[in-house]
């Protein structure tokens, strides 16, 4: 059995109520992504499953806290 990178977070991409350092923000952001995860356990959001459909929510995580 092979076995799948899984990363669970909590609160992590709520950018609307940011009360913390947007670097740190960001580096975690960057730092996930480079996790190359193939599920993503959110805690708001539900749960991601595949490489693609990860880093397609973790990029739009920093999108939004780049902003326009």
């Amino acid at each position: 059995m092979q076995l799948e990178p899984i990363v669970i977070t909590a609160e992590v991409f709520q950018v609307a109520r940011l009360r913390s350092n947007r670097t740190d923000y960001l580096a975690s952001l960057e730092r996930l992504l480079a996790l190359n995860a193939d599920i993503l356990c959110e805690g708001h959001y539900g749960i991601f499953r595949s490489k693609p459909v990860v880093a397609r929510f973790i990029h739009s995580c920093l999108n939004a806290a780049l902003g326009p």
